[in-house]
Formats: C-alpha cells, sequence, structure tokens
C-alpha cells in the first residue's frame, strides 16, 4: 500500500515537473514596421489594450509587463498563439504567432493596416479631373518644413506636383500605382486626427478639393505619414 502512494505521489510530482519543464517563455515586441521603429507601446503608450488567446482553445493567456515600459512576456506551452490588440489608427487586429523553443522573441506589427471601404477626396477629384492638393505642415524642436503634393490636370493628362515653401521641385506623371498609394493614403489619413497625443513633434495635413476639404492634425509621433507617402510615390 504504502508502495502504491509512493509511486503515485512520485507520478504527480514528475507529470507537475514535466508539464513545467515543457513550458517556454516568450517575449512580445510592439514594432513599427515600416519605418523599422520600437513601437508606441514600448514607448510608454500602456493604454493600448493587449489580449493574448490559445488559438485552439480560444482561452486567455496570461502575461506580464517587464522592467521597461512596453516589455512584455508570457510562459505556454501551446503551438498558436492569437494576439488582439490595436494598430496605430486604433483598428482592432490579430496576429497569428506560430510557437516553437528555438524562436522565443516575437514582434507585433503595430502599423498592420485593414482596408476599408471609404470614398476618397482624391479618388473623385481623379474621377472628376479637377485639382486636389495635400498641403503637410510639420514642427518641431529643432525643425519646421512646410510642403504639398498637387493633382493637376492638363491635356488629357493627370500629374502630380511637389512643392517646399510654395516652390515647384518636381513633377511626375500621375501613374495607376500612384494612384493607389494615394488613395491608400488617405484612408489612413482619415483615422489619425491626434490633435493632443504629447509628441513634440506636430503634423498638420490638409485636404483642398471641389468636393471636400478637411484639416487633420496629429501629434503622436507614430505614423509619420506624409514621408512614407513620398517615398512610395518616388519624390526625392
Amino acid at each position: 500500500m504504502r508502495k502504491n502512494t509512493f509511486f503515485i505521489l512520485c507520478s504527480i510530482f514528475f507529470g507537475i515537473y514535466n508539464s513545467s519543464f515543457a513550458q517556454t517563455k516568450y517575449s512580445l515586441t510592439f514594432y513599427n514596421c515600416k519605418r523599422n521603429h520600437i513601437g508606441m507601446i514600448n514607448n510608454g503608450y500602456d493604454s493600448i489594450p493587449v489580449t493574448i488567446y490559445d488559438n485552439d482553445s480560444n482561452q486567455k493567456i496570461e502575461f506580464k509587463k517587464g522592467d521597461l515600459p512596453g516589455d512584455f512576456y508570457f510562459i505556454t506551452d501551446k503551438t498558436d498563439v492569437r494576439i488582439e490588440t490595436e494598430n496605430i489608427f486604433k483598428q482592432k487586429i490579430d496576429t497569428i504567432i506560430k510557437l516553437n523553443k528555438a524562436n522565443n522573441e516575437h514582434r507585433i506589427c503595430e502599423d498592420k493596416f485593414k482596408d476599408y471601404e471609404f470614398d476618397t477626396s482624391v479618388e473623385k477629384s481623379f474621377k472628376a479631373k479637377e485639382k486636389w492638393i495635400l498641403q503637410f505642415f510639420s514642427m518641431g524642436c529643432f525643425h519646421r518644413e512646410e510642403e504639398s503634393i498637387e493633382l493637376v490636370f492638363e491635356k488629357g493628362k493627370a500629374y502630380l506636383i511637389l512643392k517646399e515653401n510654395r516652390e515647384k521641385k518636381q513633377t511626375m506623371i500621375l501613374s495607376e500605382a500612384r494612384k493607389n498609394e494615394l488613395v491608400f493614403f488617405e484612408k489612413k489619413l482619415k483615422l489619425m486626427n491626434r490633435p493632443n497625443a504629447g509628441c513634440t513633434n506636430s503634423d498638420s495635413y490638409k485636404i483642398i478639393s471641389n468636393t471636400e476639404n478637411y484639416k487633420i492634425n496629429d501629434s503622436s509621433c507614430l505614423w509619420f505619414g506624409y514621408n512614407l507617402l513620398k517615398e512610395k510615390l518616388g519624390f526625392k
């Protein structure tokens, strides 16, 4: 009887030990993948909601914050997890991660964007062959920028004109790919109105067209969408 009890206790002990040993510690870093830069949560934006689930059972997995802002880690023996959070555009996003012990450090792209249905002003201007203007003004501790990108039509062709301090700097033909980049940019722009986000750098965007005029202020230091747009369009 004592031997049986001993073996039962040993089996329970080693079962618990093996289960604990099989679990692995994983770390998460929230990253701005387009800019190849550390993310907003790591910069102290701890109010961003984060939930981790076992992707098979849909059960929550507890996680802890480390010593540094945004330093997240969790311990599990699961192979697939789902991370639910918000991107920088305040959209809810899911990221599924395949876990393996050989790689226990993972990144979440916080700038991952979910496309949505929206008739942009640049699309309306293109269809009507009317002028469209994006004015950009940025100011920080050590810089001041004033630029604009204008969509114009001449002799049946569409052109983009880049101006710095209201002086023409570069002109290019509007291709289908460039038009798509402008549409994609404006969809993101509509979600980035954060005038009091706390960063010392402040970016102001003003859209001027015959169908719609509006202004977006972004002081989050999370997106820097104008510079990304210029790069995508091919402006130097």
